[in-house]
């Protein structure tokens, strides 16, 4: 049977059925729809009808044709139950409603990946709260100003109080730091073209305990320039189970604008101590931070994460087996140069410039701090490294990853402190113990690094080269020679 046939037989079951076109017609917004959506635009109250058309429309087996919508579990961050089934709205299905009606001008869904399935997923969520309201909205919306000038909100409603512009955003790293200006900045122009003050609002698809540092990241772009703009945000789980307007009312908040973070004399950048270059190490280097960028479920996550730290660790020493090194850095104590250098290169980096300056804040500080007990300078370490370089990397304390900070004594063969790290299940994320074990010897270096190579990594000095006497007699000896 070809596509005709296929599309005209759909077209008289939808027909046929007293729900099919009217649920097919609420896919027509943004090529996707929901059980929530489809009862308010159908004016239906029989729940179970209108799941069982819709299960109907995604496996139409008995007609013959193709399915008109895919259907899909989906969950917005900060959601708490089972999934959402979603029902996305197919080639086919787009074919049968512009055959129904030629002005629909149907959308299809076509998500790049799973990132901007959900930001489709939450704009349908506070489209469909919108209307619950009451209220107009038009999803995409194109804003046109000045000459030929224009912005894309992703969903504008109309309130009797005023428009309301909505964007829906998720996680940002600093290396997109300048698209969140660039917002801002044609936001600006927007306003100052129409004369207005746009009621703007950011719903973040983020649960509350990644929010922080995605915010922080707006809210310096918002101080970034002179911008006068009013911004709100709210958390998308907030919306759940309450109308738009009062959810905004009782949890919108006001974005203020911040200073970018700037190092003061305590964190200072790191010494220019000199390195061998090691670029032709960037490329796979990039390749691991763009991975770890983009990873989404927390397993993939964390395994990008662990990638990232065995690419510091095997710069100078290596991968294989944890029993034999055969690396003249660990055969022959050299100064692991490449290793160094790489992290150094990622410390710096243009997102990682917040963490880092609180990480050497905060080592240099407990170095200073010269009357603190064994038991105190173990605990303070290692809730330094938890809160500043691991949490940057969205890992918190009390889970499956462990790490402990070992003193030396003489028992062991070790007279420097040193991070180790321990991972009590990793099914999920290691092929076999020896990924495992690799991956957290790497991960114990990095975070050991901070204190073994202080003046390499700008984390404070060793403490004899602290002392007024020698810099002093340094400073007299440089004298002399001149």
């Amino acid at each position: 049977m070809n596509e005709s046939d296929n599309k005209d037989r759909a077209v008289q079951a939808l027909k046929a059925g007293r729900l099919r076109e009217k649920i097919m017609r609420s896919g027509r917004h943004c090529g996707i729809t929901s059980q929530e959506l489809a009862l308010l635009e159908c004016g239906e109250s029989n729940e179970p009808l209108v799941r069982k058309t819709l299960e109907w429309l995604s496996k139409p087996n008995a007609m013959g044709f193709p399915a008109l919508l895919e259907s899909m579990p989906m969950r917005l961050e900060g959601r708490k139950g089972r999934p959402q089934q979603a029902y996305l709205l197919t080639e086919f299905g787009k074919l049968v409603l512009n055959e129904l009606d030629p002005n629909l001008k149907a959308r299809i869904n076509k998500p790049k990946d799973a990132k901007d399935l959900n930001h489709r997923f939450a704009l349908l969520d506070v489209f469909t709260r919108a209307l619950q309201n009451g209220w107009q909205a038009q999803i995409e919306k194109v804003l046109r100003y000045g000459s030929g000038k224009e912005i894309r909100c992703d969903l504008l409603i109309h309130r009797p109080a005023g428009k309301l512009y909505i964007e829906i955003e998720q996680g940002l790293t600093r290396n997109n730091a300048a698209r969140a200006v660039e917002k801002f900045r044609n936001w600006q122009a927007y306003a100052l073209s129409t004369n207005s003050a746009p009621d703007l609002v950011f719903v973040f698809n983020l649960p509350d305990t990644r929010l922080g540092p995605t915010l922080a990241i707006w809210q310096e772009a918002l101080g970034a320039e002179d911008f006068s703009l009013d911004v709100r945000y709210i958390l998308v789980g907030m919306l759940e189970g309450q109308m738009f307007d009062t959810a905004l009312k009782s949890f919108g908040v006001r974005m203020e604008p911040s200073d970018p973070v700037v190092p003061d004399a305590g964190s200072a950048a790191a010494p220019d101590i000199s390195l061998p270059n090691a670029s032709e190490l960037l490329p796979d280097f990039d390749a691991r931070v763009n991975e770890w960028d983009a990873a989404y479920h927390p397993a993939d996550k964390v395994s990008a994460f662990f990638a990232l730290m065995v690419q510091f660790y095997a710069a100078s020493y290596g991968h294989g087996s944890l029993t034999k090194n055969d690396s003249d850095a660990y055969q022959y104590n050299e100064l692991p140069e490449r290793s160094l250098w790489l992290l150094r290169h990622y410390l710096n980096l243009p997102q990682n410039q917040i963490m880092y300056a609180e990480l050497k804040h905060a080592m240099i500080w407990v170095q200073r701090r010269g009357s603190m007990g064994l038991i105190m300078l173990r605990n303070t370490i290692c809730l330094i490294l938890w809160d500043t370089f691991l949490k940057h990397h969205q890992l918190s304390m009390g889970g499956n990853l462990r790490m402990t900070l070992e003193v030396p004594d003489y028992t062991n063969f070790n007279s420097n402190f040193e991070v180790k790290v321990h991972m009590f299940e990793w099914e999920n994320i290691f092929e076999s113990d020896t990924q495992r074990d690799e991956a957290c010897r790497a991960l114990g270096w990095v975070l050991t690094t901070f204190f073994w190579y202080p003046e390499i990594l700008g984390t404070g000095e060793k403490p004899w080269k602290n002392s007024k006497k020698l810099k002093a007699k340094n400073q007299a000896d440089s004298a002399g020679d001149e």
